[in-house]
């Protein structure tokens, strides 16, 4: 009677050893199903860093390509500016005491357009040479 007594009890005592074990794998797979999802959580959060990054990087290479295009385009609506008024002085030249023009329609507006024709092609050379610089020579790009 003894023997069976003890052979149950230690039956019993083996199922609660395998519940026991069983349980514990049981949590050792959750720890690394949780351990696995934090790591791709953690991969992915690094994945989106990195593409806001670059997302903000070329935003910021689009936007100084803009500002070269606009200084571009302004350069060439001064070369444009500062042919028109050229051809304006060339139709309307300013007298000198050399070459005299006796009825020269707009003496002064002449002087005024090449003044500004002047200002004109000083800022048009300062155009050009901001725009043969390299990008990383511009002050406002570096």
């Amino acid at each position: 009677m003894l023997f069976v007594i003890c052979h149950w009890s230690f039956v019993i005592c083996h199922l609660l050893f395998v519940i026991c074990h069983l349980s514990l794998v049981i949590c050792h797979l959750s720890f690394v199903i949780g351990h696995l999802s934090f790591v791709i959580c953690h991969l992915l959060l690094v994945i989106c860093y990195l593409l806001f990054v670059i997302g903000h990087w070329s935003l910021v290479i689009g936007h100084w390509s803009f500002v070269i295009c606009q200084f571009s385009i302004l350069n060439s609506q001064f070369s444009i500016f500062n042919f028109q008024f050229s051809i304006f002085n060339f139709q309307f030249p300013i007298p000198n005491s050399q070459f005299p023009i006796p009825n020269s329609p707009f003496p002064i507006l002449n002087s005024q357009f090449s003044i500004l024709n002047s200002q004109f092609s000083i800022l048009n050379s300062q155009f050009s040479i901001l725009n043969s610089l390299p990008k990383n020579q511009i002050p406002a790009c570096s």
